[in-house]
Order: structure tokens, then C-alpha cells, then sequence
């Protein structure tokens, strides 16, 4: 406690060495009571009122800068009340009012929004687009709000994976916001160039940054970031060892992220809790938890779904919309024609082509957006499915195994303490949230060893494994847990129809320009008709896996010979990639 204590008070020293940030932005929050203000403490239902209270004073008196500004309120607390067909109408009524107002200051901020707005729906191609565009007219205009889209540039990029890219521009948005900026910005610049930094490894500057955030967010008195913080410094903390400083930073966060109820805070403060648990041996603390996590990703899932549902209503209505103005458009144009022959079928043609230009513009859109929503719910739907074989972690196998481990604690600890080890480094490996796409075969392999020699534990000599991987496949990426759902197949079966000693075999190896992977055990098969359902379910999970990932290019089969149950899975040389994991998945 004492060094986390001369920790903070180094940083705050540090800090006083830097440009002091304002408490708050010289514009778009001019006085106390304003909706940006409110939307400092997290007042969002007060800033939206605020915010068309003033749009509708200002349109009163013809204020058009003051409209747009405070348009571009209503959008901000739109956003963080999810309402986001609600932020682009606010948007959309900015942008067309900057566009003819000859500052183009406001139009920037309106495309920063833009941005911002399109990040929250993930949206990244978009995002990027007005970003760029903000930045570049910010810079142009020799802005000082140049750190905005910058950032936002940068959230972008370290959500797409260019972790180099992300820390680059997220210092350099912080240096001009210790300038410009507010408490607010600084404290968010400090907070992604932390998230940066830890996923670069640079340990010292990631926990220095954070313990600042967490400092001026403390000014602030906004809970909702305020949160977020205490989550990721105490996750820094923990993986320093410093699980005491961790768990206080995780009590404080929890009563502020649970009074925000946010589903985006929820799910990484319960996983968290959930990981400290387990390193504590807390088994049943960390089931709680995890629960808890399950349940506010499944919000947040469910949120997001409702969102992307929401905006691409609202687009299609507009199209709707502008399709019945071409329609009376037309009619009234017909009505006019009638008076001479001539001049009615020449303005017949031209609203007859115009309306077929109009038809397919708008079907070719519905189309693209059907397709993106399908493409969308594809990649939502294989994530859920990775997500929930993750963490469905077998209960009574994790209670076997402490039963077993009580027994060897007596009779033999050295292989207690072995059991133990794989024991944390399965439930590690199943309960880890991870976003890699792909790992590599050795890593695979490294995962079954850890949950075959849990059950030979469980089951001594009545357990053998016979384990084989080719050293040439080793750093081949596959899927994570691709082979987990056959291994637990082929205990679980081989004991019910084996009538002694159950023998498993693991092999892995390259064989005529592809890789074949085969999971065998003494026993029969058993139809996924006559199962209990399990079988069933983690079969056509590994199927469904792989033809997302290979489509046609990989198979899955099963036989049984001599007493054997063989299981065989086989990928084409073609489409395998050797490296590090965390990969993109292949696509055909």
C-alpha cells in the first residue's frame, strides 16, 4: 500500500512538470450548468434537456454557431445513452447547417462526432473516414482541438489491432491536450496510451499512465470512466503481483461501475474479479463472477444487437422516406406535363428514369446493409460460440479433481502439487477471455496435456494417453480449443464402452500437403442420436468451426475398427499459416 501511495505521489509530481489541463473546454461548455458539464458527472438526462433547451434559444434568436453546438450536445449525450439513431438525426441537421456557415471550425466537430458515433457501432472503415477529415480540416484551420479526431484515430486503431499505431497517436494527442484540453480529454488521452502501452509490453510507462488517469478522473467525478480505470489499473496491478493493491483498486471500482449499470464497464470489472478469484484459489468467488461476466457480455451483446438494429431502421426509413417525395415529386411533375403533349412526355421520361435511378440506388443500399447485418450476425455468432465453449467449464470434473488433490495431499504431495498446477493452468487456459483468432498447434497441444493429465489423476492406471505431434506442424495456426470438444468426446465415451482400461491417442502430423489431426479411443461410437445431446452439440461445434474458418477446404470424419474410435480431422496444407498466434482467421 505504502509504494502504490509514493507511486501516485511521483506521478502527481510528474504531472506538475506538464501544461496544467483546464478544468474544462473553452468551448462546447461554456458555463457551469451547461450540458457538457452535465455530461462530466455522468447527468446525461440533464445534459440531453440542457442541450435542446439551448438549440431551441439559439434557433429563437438565430444563433446558427450556437445551434451547432449545441446540436453537436444533443448528439454527445445521445451517444452515451445508446441512442444512436437519434445521435445521427441531431448529426445529420449539424452537418447540414456548418456546411453553409462560413466557419469551418464547427464543421469539423460535427465530423469528429461523426466519427466518434460510427466507433461506437464499430463501424471502423466510417469512423476512420471522419476522423480523417476532422483532423485534416483541424489542422488546416490550425485548431487547437487537433487532439480530438487524433484520438479518436487512435481508438480506432488500437481496436483494429495497430497497437504501434495507437500509442504513437495517443501520445501525441495527449501532449497537445495537456495544452488544450480538459481534465477529461487528458485523463481519456492517458487512459488509452496506457491500454497501448501494457499490450507493448512497456510495463513501467503503462502503470505510470493509468495511476494519472485514475487521478484526474478522480477530479472529475465521473464514475463511469472513473471505473474503467480502477478496472485496468487493478488488472496491471494483479499481473505485477500486487494482488492486495489490485483487490482494494477492484472494491473501489465495483460500487461506481454498478451505480452506472453500463454493460461495457460491467463485463470487464466481473472478468476481472472473476481471474483474481481464481489466482486466489477462490473457486467458488470466481463461478460467481464469471457468471456475472457471462451475463453483462450477454447485455452487451444484446445492446449492441439493438443498436446496429435501431440505425439500420433508421437508414431504411429515410429511404423510405425519400422514395415517397420522388413519388409526388413525380405526380406533380405528370400533373404540370398534362398541359402540353410535348412537354409532358419529355417530363414523363426524365421522372420515370430518375425514379428507376432512385429504385436502384436505394435497393442496391438495402442490399449492402442486408448483407453487412448477415456478415455481421456471422461473426457475432461464431464469437458467442467460441465464447461459450470457453467457459463452460465441467463442474463436476473440477470437483473430482479437488477431490483427488485433497487425497494426494496426504498419500503423495509432490503430485498433489503437480495436479494443482494443471489443475490452474487448464481453468487459465478455459476461463482467459482472449480475442486471438488463431494459436498455434503447440499451444493447442500444451492446453489437452494440461486436461488429459487431469484425468489420469482422476482415473491412475485405468487412463492411458498416447500423445504424437510432428515438430514440423508445431507452429501451424489453427483455432483456438479446436480439438478440446473431441478429447473431452473421446474420455467421456471411452469409459462408457470400454470394458477395461480406456486408451487415448493424440496425433498430429503432415501428410500429403495437409495437416491431420486424429483423436482415438478404445470403445464404440455412439450416433450423436443415441447421446445424451453432448455429443451432438461439440461435434457440429468443431464443423461448424471449421467451415467457418477453411470452409470447403477442411473435413471432419469418424470411424470405427479393431475396438477403436477414431476421430480424424484434416485441413489443407493451403490455407495454414506458421507465426505467433493471434492471427486473422482464413477465409476462403
Amino acid at each position: 500500500m505504502i509504494i502504490c501511495v509514493l507511486t501516485a505521489i511521483q506521478a502527481v509530481a510528474q504531472a506538475a512538470t506538464q501544461p496544467t489541463p483546464k478544468a474544462t473546454d473553452d468551448k462546447f461548455a461554456p458555463v457551469i450548468g451547461s450540458s457538457a458539464v452535465a455530461l462530466r458527472t455522468a447527468r446525461l438526462m440533464d445534459a440531453l434537456a440542457l442541450a435542446r433547451k439551448t438549440t431551441a434559444r439559439a434557433k429563437a434568436d438565430g444563433d446558427v454557431r450556437t445551434v451547432i453546438e449545441s446540436l453537436i450536445d444533443e448528439a454527445r449525450a445521445h451517444g452515451h445513452l445508446t441512442d444512436y439513431p437519434a445521435a445521427f438525426a441531431s448529426l445529420q441537421e449539424a452537418f447540414s447547417m456548418a456546411e453553409k456557415f462560413s466557419d469551418q471550425e464547427p464543421l469539423a466537430m460535427v465530423e469528429y462526432m461523426l466519427g466518434n458515433i460510427y466507433g461506437s457501432l464499430r463501424e471502423w472503415p466510417e469512423s476512420r473516414l471522419w476522423h480523417e477529415r476532422s483532423l485534416e480540416r483541424m489542422r488546416r484551420l490550425g485548431s487547437p482541438e487537433v487532439y480530438r479526431p487524433l484520438s479518436g484515430i487512435a481508438f480506432e486503431e488500437f481496436n483494429r489491432g495497430d497497437i504501434v499505431g495507437a500509442r504513437r497517436d495517443y501520445a501525441e494527442a495527449l501532449e497537445l491536450a495537456r495544452t488544450h484540453g480538459g481534465l477529461r480529454e487528458v485523463g481519456a488521452m492517458m487512459h488509452g496510451l496506457s491500454l497501448a502501452e501494457r499490450r507493448l509490453g512497456e510495463r513501467d510507462a503503462a502503470l505510470r499512465h493509468m495511476r494519472e488517469a485514475v487521478l484526474l478522473r478522480e477530479q472529475m467525478g465521473d464514475p463511469y470512466y472513473l471505473a474503467s480505470s480502477l478496472v485496468e489499473l487493478s488488472a496491471m496491478l494483479r499481473a505485477d503481483g500486487e494482488a492486495a493493491a489490485a483487490a482494494e483498486l477492484l472494491a473501489r471500482a465495483q460500487p461506481l461501475a454498478e451505480a452506472v449499470d453500463s454493460a461495457r464497464i460491467l463485463a470487464p470489472l466481473y472478468r476481472e474479479a472473476a481471474e483474481a478469484a481464481t489466482q486466489r484459489g477462490e473457486w467458488q468467488q470466481a463461478y460467481e463472477s464469471l457468471c456475472k461476466f457471462h451475463d453483462a457480455s450477454q447485455r452487451e451483446l444484446d445492446e449492441f444487437r439493438a443498436q446496429q438494429a435501431a440505425v439500420l431502421s433508421a437508414r431504411f426509413e429515410a429511404a423510405q422516406k425519400e422514395q415517397r417525395i420522388a413519388t409526388l415529386t413525380r405526380q406533380s411533375e405528370a400533373e404540370a406535363a398534362a398541359r402540353s403533349r410535348a412537354e409532358w412526355v419529355r417530363n414523363y421520361l426524365i421522372t420515370i428514369s430518375a425514379g428507376a435511378v432512385l429504385v436502384a440506388v436505394l435497393v442496391f443500399i438495402a442490399y449492402r446493409y442486408k448483407r453487412r447485418a448477415a456478415s455481421l450476425a456471422d461473426m457475432r455468432a461464431e464469437r458467442a460460440q467460441l465464447t461459450m465453449l470457453r467457459y463452460q467449464l465441467n463442474p463436476h470434473l473440477l470437483f473430482n479433481t479437488l477431490n483427488s488433490i485433497r487425497s494426494l495431499a496426504l498419500t503423495d504431495p509432490a503430485k498433489a502439487r503437480d495436479l494443482v498446477s494443471r489443475l490452474a493452468a487448464f481453468c487459465r487456459r478455459v476461463l482467459a477471455p482472449g480475442d486471438a483468432a488463431l494459436i498455434t498447434l503447440q499451444e493447442e497441444w500444451a492446453g489437452l496435456q494440461d486436461f488429459l493429465a487431469i484425468e489420469q489423476a482422476r482415473w491412475e492406471d485405468l487412463l492411458t494417453v498416447e500423445s504424437e505431434l510432428d515438430p514440423n506442424a508445431a507452429d501451424l495456426l489453427v483455432p483456438p480449443m479446436l480439438l478440446q470438444p473431441l478429447v473431452e468426446n473421446a474420455v467421456k465415451y471411452g469409459q462408457q464402452t470400454t470394458p477395461g482400461d480406456l486408451r487415448v491417442r493424440l496425433a498430429a502430423r503432415l501428410e500429403r500437403g495437409a495437416l491431420v489431426l486424429s483423436v482415438a479411443n478404445l470403445g464404440r461410437w455412439i450416433p450423436p442420436a443415441a447421446a445424451d445431446g453432448s455429443t451432438h452439440v461439440g461435434w457440429e461445434n468443431v464443423r461448424a468451426r471449421l467451415a467457418t474458418a477453411y470452409g470447403g477446404r477442411a473435413s471432419l470424419q469418424s470411424a470405427e475398427a479393431d475396438g477403436w474410435v477414431v476421430v480424424t480431422m484434416r485441413i489443407e496444407h493451403g490455407v495454414l499459416r506458421r507465426g505467433q498466434s493471434g492471427a486473422s482467421a482464413p477465409r476462403n
